[in-house]
């Protein structure tokens, strides 16, 4: 699955441009100049991809 979701990995140059098409690059959301929020993923992406992605880790970790 993640060969079809992916092409091959062919379609990207870099580890960077899969993290971006999956939505796992952290966002830092920010109010003003005191008000800091957390980092989290994006989630703007392919959620199959994120969603296997993170079974295959956890599974890993398991």
């Amino acid at each position: 699955m993640l060969v079809v979701l992916t092409d091959g990995f062919k379609r990207f140059n870099s580890g960077g441009e899969l993290c971006s098409y999956a939505g796992l690059t952290p966002i830092i959301r920010k109010s003003g100049s005191s008000v800091n929020g957390r980092s989290r993923i994006s989630k703007i992406g392919n959620q199959k991809l994120r969603n296997l992605l993170f079974m295959c880790s956890f599974n890993a970790c398991k």
